[in-house]
């Protein structure tokens, strides 16, 4: 705070993977007069595109402007800081607009180092706090190796629009596309969906990264997908609150239905080839997704995850689930078990990963979920890390490999023998 002035990181109305600083007046108003409403310090000021790709159709354009028209959201202003040139030094600015940002302020709130954290390789700045705007002091760090290194390699392309879901809401959708994916080819390329799923994440933003992710589409051409829906953070109470005493209901089937709308309408994904991995929550999102009568997908991977909830965090469980007694949530927990739909696993590809010092989602929640696929009669695929916790950061390389020969066997295992010769045509 600084001369009755606070400052905050937020999120702009309708654009739930952006992050901005805002200003708001903590004077309170005069009687009868209205409460001045925060200002975007860092929001781009021109709208940008914001037409979703030409593979969705008019119906869920028209679905789109309806929310657009009846979001609830905070009106924002958005004036950009003022930047001040340096006479000797000259400031980087990227002709991409920053979307995602972090601050960090001075003791005494007169400076601040404004971190651009994406969509481009990220930059800091430092600033004077003044008004009636922030006054640009100097480039911090511009990252111009990093910058000419990636501008030389072959990275994904990246698309993200909405989709409307069950209840008219809208999921978050942010595809990673191999470098050679050409939308006007006949090629077809295999679908992983990473997904976590957990109460207020979210797996699309802004933010700039490098990770698996990149490897899977430059290295394996897969296509791969993130997906916040109902139960993600960003987009509201009412969205959030979904999920509330129902975990591993409404996220797993918003996964399921937005991973049947992109294989049905995308014609360069692979029908017979789609597959969903997640790490902890994800995990035991990815479980129960494969484990759904909808046979969306083929094979999953589960990291370190979640299969019982009464052998979970309390503190973290009952906030979202309550207690699981016959006068609260029994059902909840019990529909939300994991391990009772084992059966459910038979014909699939399952790959459950676990560290045996996991002192986050205890070893014992992959254990009960091994007993009862071995009690069902279920080939699955297991790896266990020894002394390794719930981050598994000493053997992420092997982990990585691990998985991505998994997903090489399940998408070698869906295509006939004749069509494995040439996986990317399609066997029409």
């Amino acid at each position: 705070m600084l001369h009755r002035i606070s400052y905050f990181l937020g999120i702009p109305k309708s654009k739930p993977g952006q992050q901005h600083l805002f200003r708001v007046t903590s004077v309170p108003p005069r009687t009868g007069a209205v409460l001045p409403p925060p200002v975007c310090l860092t929001c781009v000021p021109e709208p940008l595109p914001t037409e979703p790709p030409y593979f969705m159709d008019d119906l869920y354009l028209t679905k789109i402007k309806q929310l657009d028209d009846d979001d609830d959201s905070a009106t924002i202003t958005t004036p950009m800081p003022r930047r001040r040139k340096p006479k000797k030094q000259k400031v980087f600015q990227s002709e991409t607009p920053c979307l995602f940002h972090n601050v960090i302020f001075s003791p005494h709130s007169t400076y601040f180092v404004l971190d651009c954290l994406g969509p481009s390789v990220p930059t800091s700045d430092l600033y004077k706090t003044k008004m009636p705007n922030p006054l640009h002091l100097m480039c911090l760090q511009n990252n111009t190796q990093l910058r000419d290194k990636i501008s030389k390699m072959a990275m994904p392309q990246i698309k993200t629009f909405p989709v409307i879901i069950s209840g008219g809401y809208q999921a978050h959708v942010r595809l990673h596309l191999p470098p050679g994916l050409r939308e006007d080819e006949i090629t077809r390329y295999p679908l992983v969906v990473q997904v976590y799923g957990g109460p207020g994440s979210q797996l699309v933003t802004e933010r700039w990264r490098i990770d698996w992710n990149t490897y899977l589409t430059g290295n394996k051409d897969f296509i791969i997908a993130q997906i916040d829906g109902r139960g993600s953070g960003g987009q509201g109470q009412q969205l959030l609150h979904k999920v509330y005493y129902k975990l591993g209901s409404i996220e797993v089937a918003d996964q399921i239905e937005v991973t049947e709308y992109l294989r049905d309408t995308l014609h360069f994904i692979d029908k017979r080839r789609v597959a969903v991995w997640g790490w902890s929550y994800g995990g035991f999102v990815a479980a129960l997704a494969l484990a759904s009568s909808k046979a969306v997908f083929h094979c999953a991977v589960a990291v370190a995850p979640v299969i019982n909830w009464k052998l979970y965090d309390s503190a973290y469980t009952e906030r979202y689930m309550g207690l699981p007694n016959v006068t609260e949530n029994y059902k909840g927990y019990d529909e939300a078990d994991v391990s009772k739909k084992a059966h459910l696993f038979k014909d699939k590809m399952f790959y459950i990963v676990h560290g045996t010092a996991d002192d986050n989602v205890h070893l014992q929640q992959s254990m009960a979920m091994v007993r009862a696929l071995s009690d069902a009669g279920v080939l699955f695929r297991q790896q266990i890390y020894t002394d390794e916790n719930h981050g598994l950061g000493g053997v992420k390389r092997h982990l990585y490999r691990s998985m991505a020969h998994f997903l090489d066997d399940c998408f070698q295992k869906q295509v006939p023998p004749e069509f494995k010769a040439g996986l990317r045509n399609d066997a029409e």
